[in-house]
């Protein structure tokens, strides 16, 4: 037997093991499945996914992960993204309304330290961009106070939110004034790894990571059904 082999029926027990005790009529077909699985590469795949069949079965039966807790984790973690929205709305609104030490403060916490390096860009930001990112802000919060409902109405809020806030990127992008002033702003003579990779990689895995919290916490359950 291969190595391969080997380990797709490994994965294959360790299925049969974790399913739940009402499935287990389904554990013994699997491992008899697997010997009629032809080539080591399709029988490895095909254990793995019983494997996460197994998995996903096992946390159903056990509505782990759909608790009261699960959901004020859940609302925490959206606060970030809240706080995500509002800072360059409120960066640009508090310049523009004069209150330079709110600036000065929100500045110190990007790249450079000062404020005064997205004057230019802050000038350049339409309207319209303003108003998707505050949407999308609302949105969030409106997604976070209805999450401990446990229905879909927080995932649907949540992802018209990542839309809003997408629509404000895109926004953004078709200003050619805004364009040439956020690569000024955003032009920095050294590498950083943390600024350059980890901050955009962050950004696109974290809200992806609540909307899939968000659905699970949605699905009915076995108690509930």
């Amino acid at each position: 037997m291969t190595p391969t082999r080997r380990l797709a029926e490994g994965l294959a027990r360790a299925a049969a093991r974790m399913a739940p005790a009402d499935r287990s009529e389904w554990g013994t077909a699997m491992l008899a499945e697997l010997d009629h699985v032809s080539g080591d590469g399709r029988a490895l795949r095909w254990a793995s996914g019983c494997l996460l069949a197994a998995a996903l079965w096992r946390l159903d039966a056990t509505e782990l992960g759909r608790g009261p807790a699960a959901r004020i984790l859940l609302a925490l973690a959206i606060g970030v993204q809240v706080l995500r929205a509002l800072f360059a709305p409120v960066m640009v609104l508090s310049w523009r309304l004069g209150a330079l030490d709110v600036t000065a403060a929100l500045g110190r916490q990007t790249p450079g330290d000062d404020y005064r390096r997205f004057i230019p860009l802050m000038q350049a930001v339409p309207d319209e961009v303003m108003f998707a990112e505050l949407s999308a802000a609302v949105l969030f919060v409106l997604a976070a106070l209805t999450i401990r409902r446990g229905g879909k109405l927080a995932l649907w809020l949540f992802l018209g939110a990542v839309l809003a806030d997408m629509a404000s990127a895109a926004l953004g992008h078709l200003s050619p004034e805004m364009n040439a002033a956020r690569a000024h702003a955003w032009t920095f003579a050294n590498h950083s790894l943390r600024r350059d990779v980890l901050v955009p990689l962050a950004g696109i895995l974290y809200p992806a990571g609540l909307a899939l919290g968000l659905w699970w916490v949605s699905l009915p359950g076995r108690r509930r059904a």
